[in-house]
């Protein structure tokens, strides 16, 4: 899959089964990086490269507008790629929340804690669950 160079990108968010209107408190996340209608994320298979419409389920957590956001997506990738293969996958060790993380640290984003970042982001699904009758 071939993606375009943008200036705009978003960290999204989306239930690993299913969609928010059928989200419980517990079930498993799967996070990614959006970047012109692509996801990128780690998975199962590792890296894995989405068209946004298997994504159609998502919120934006972080609204990411980096120049060149594509190059340094690439270039990340490139230098970290043998962090995020198949092999290295653990469920709940070194998963796609790590992937993000590690990416945005790259940009030059404040180092946190999975448990910190799940904390920011985990209120955003608390709001949308709440506007949408599950709380």
């Amino acid at each position: 899959m071939h993606c375009q160079n943008s200036k705009k990108a978003s960290i999204i968010l989306k239930p690993s089964q299913g969609h928010f209107e059928n989200y419980n408190f517990g079930d498993d996340l799967h996070i990614g990086i959006e970047s012109n209608n692509c996801v990128y994320s780690f998975w199962n298979n590792g890296i894995e490269v989405d068209s946004l419409d298997q994504w159609k389920y998502s919120i934006i957590v972080l609204p990411l507008s980096i120049d060149n956001i594509d190059s340094h997506l690439s270039n990340f990738i490139s230098m970290n790629n043998h962090r995020f293969q198949a092999v290295c996958y653990l469920e709940n060790e070194w998963n796609c929340f790590d992937f993000v993380i590690e990416f945005m640290l790259f940009l030059g984003y404040k180092k946190r804690t999975k448990e910190e970042f799940l904390k920011e982001i985990m209120s955003d699904v608390s709001d949308l669950l709440f506007k949408i009758g599950k709380s």
